[in-house]
């Protein structure tokens, strides 16, 4: 049973009398400048003393509002309870200063933003041998953590405790569902669409069914030459979009094998004799959908920028469809760029990471970093009641705290430069976007702390678990208290720290609820992790394949296996053992 905690304040009273929302982010803030002033930077510390703060704040106030004054004794009080002096000191310079009874304001352009005095303006440093290119990249990231994020979040960003996903560009979603085919001027069908890549307001492009929109090129299925119609019909779209996608510097998720998208009869049809037409003939869709898989294997389309997420249900594993599913593990397993996601029936229907019908479009991506965490806090975990697991997850809390102020700073920044791109505020698309919070390096975390992975026992599966219930608890529970919507799943982007320069994926940079045991069996990795799944109802497991190459007919039994025996939601096979290093964990020379 979970213990009771004292609801927050809602509202607080200000100094000249009015009564504003009650934001537990700008204690934080406070805390934070004062520890840059007393030469002690740390957000994650600063978040922490906050949330104490806030906990003893709502046992005092006893459902009254507090007033300013209250606040600022109670953040004094916990401060020197805990023995920080030297913020004590810093945090009450700071309010004398704000409230005008101390030295003034530091010169140059300020501005308060978030509740925070920032600077107006920012200098960038580049090296002369850099590429345009590099610099450009480097002066974006640089801009978006000084013009989205306050001082607190981009430190916890360097200090490699959370990894802000879309910094190379500030004004867009990282992922947004298409909408169906049939826009003026397009033809029906998504060929038709690249012109909306350009308007699209998302990073990553979303699209379902496009094997549905295709055959609205046909009409209904030709008698003669079908496969060979079907063939060109993929490549074009295929390179018409990867195309466009370059263009506009895009990457796309392809929805394919799924059940019809809603709009999918009437694309189909089409607008013009649309009663006189046959449905769309199930053997003409199966074409169409094998097609766009044999292009993407070619080398013009074999592209990282295009990623098929093939859709299995029951009819896909019935005794008719196994030929069909052995090509497909076949083209898995030769190198295509397939995940496949299982369909089961009452349950939701997953179009990418984070994106469903419901809920179109990601926010952002905030990557947590679980060992980093591990790290931080290896003295305390020695001597804590309970087992290691437990501290772990108190403290957990106030990373996901952090992933949720990265939200709430991104959406407010959007609403301030909605005008450069309207395409957000088209069917409340940015009010609509979840935040989505990927744990990195969770199967290294636990093995840090129990000394086994999740794949190895009851025990470490147990932790892992635990791990995401608990941040899906407190997304839920605090983003909806902000009408931010969150999830917990891995990201379309790469999270891993300098992730332009990264090189292969390890352990500690593995994102999202999955395991990472290479040796482990491939039923044991796919069990382990459907429990992850169910944990925080979403994710991709990525599979290991043993050193021998096995068989398609053998792959498409593990995929079987799954879907019935699993609560696997997405899936990526790959080849061979990661490359491995040491589980170590950089400190900053101001901890």
């Amino acid at each position: 049973m979970k213990p009771f905690e004292p609801a927050a304040p809602t509202w607080v009273r200000k100094r000249d009398g009015r009564t504003v929302p009650f934001e537990a982010d700008r204690i934080s803030r406070a805390l934070f400048a004062a520890g840059e002033r007393c030469g002690q930077p740390d957000a994650f510390l600063a978040r922490e003393l906050a949330d104490a703060v806030v906990h003893f704040l709502a046992d005092e106030a006893d459902d009254k509002v507090p007033t300013t004054t209250q606040v600022r004794e109670v953040v004094v009080k916990v401060l020197r309870g805990l023995g920080q002096h030297a913020l004590v000191e810093a945090f009450e310079q700071f309010d004398r200063r704000k409230s005008g009874a101390g030295a003034p304001a530091p010169a140059g352009r300020t501005e308060e933003r978030n509740g925070q005095t920032e600077a107006a303006e920012g200098a960038f440093h580049y090296s002369l041998g850099d590429t345009p290119s590099a610099v450009c990249a480097a002066c974006t990231r640089d801009y978006t953590l000084r013009a989205v994020y306050t001082r607190d979040l981009a430190a916890a960003h360097h200090d490699g405790l959370i990894t802000l996903g879309g910094l190379e560009a500030p004004d867009e979603l990282a992922s947004c569902l298409l909408g169906p085919p049939g826009g003026a001027g397009d033809g029906g069908t998504w060929p038709g669409l690249l012109e909306r890549l350009a308007d699209c307001s998302g990073r990553c492009v979303v699209l379902e069914g496009p094997e549905y929109a295709l055959v609205g090129l046909g009409g209904q299925r030709p008698r003669r030459g079908a496969l060979s119609w079907a063939e060109r019909a993929a490549a074009k779209f295929l390179h018409d979009l990867s195309l466009g996608l370059r263009l506009t510097g895009r990457t796309a998720v392809l929805n394919v094998n799924g059940a019809p998208p809603p709009w999918a009869d009437e694309a189909a049809a089409g607008p013009l004799f649309a009663a006189q037409l046959k449905p769309t003939d199930p053997g003409w869709v199966a074409e169409l959908t094998d097609a766009l898989l044999e292009a993407a294997l070619t080398a013009e389309q074999h592209r990282s920028d295009i990623r098929f997420d093939w859709h299995l249900s029951e009819r896909d594993f019935s005794e008719s469809a196994r030929e069909r599913l052995a090509r497909v593990a076949r083209a898995a397993l030769i190198g295509a760029p397939l995940t496949f996601v299982f369909d089961r029936p009452r349950r939701p229907l997953f179009l990418a990471e984070g994106v469903q019908r419901p809920h179109p479009a990601v926010l952002l991506s905030v990557g947590l970093h679980v060992p980093r965490l591990v790290a931080l806090i290896t003295d305390e975990l020695r001597g804590a009641p309970g087992g290691p697991g437990e501290r772990l997850l108190v403290r957990l809390k106030s990373l996901a705290r952090l992933a949720l102020s990265a939200g709430l700073q991104k959406r407010e920044f959007l609403r301030r430069h909605v005008r450069a791109s309207p395409a957000l505020v088209r069917g409340f698309l940015q009010e609509r976007a979840r935040l989505l919070v990927s744990p990195i390096g969770l199967d290294a975390a636990v093995q840090a702390l129990l000394g086994r992975g999740l794949c190895s026992g009851e025990e470490p599966l147990d932790l892992g678990r635990a791990i995401l219930r608990r941040l899906r608890e407190v997304l839920r529970e605090e983003g909806r208290a902000s009408a931010l919507e969150t999830c917990v799943d891995a990201p379309t982007e790469d999270l891993a720290p300098d992730a332009h320069e990264a090189g292969p994926l390890t352990p500690v940079l593995a994102s999202g609820p999955t395991c990472w045991d290479a040796g482990a069996e491939v039923t044991a990795q796919m069990q382990a992790t459907g429990e992850l799944h169910a944990a925080a109802e979403g994710g991709t497991a990525v599979v290991f394949l043993p050193a021998k190459l096995p068989r398609p007919e053998e792959v498409a039994g593990w995929l079987r296996w799954a879907w019935k025996e699993t609560e696997v939601v997405r899936l990526r096979l790959a080849h061979g053992a990661p490359a491995h290093r040491q589980l170590t964990f950089s400190v900053s020379e101001n901890r």
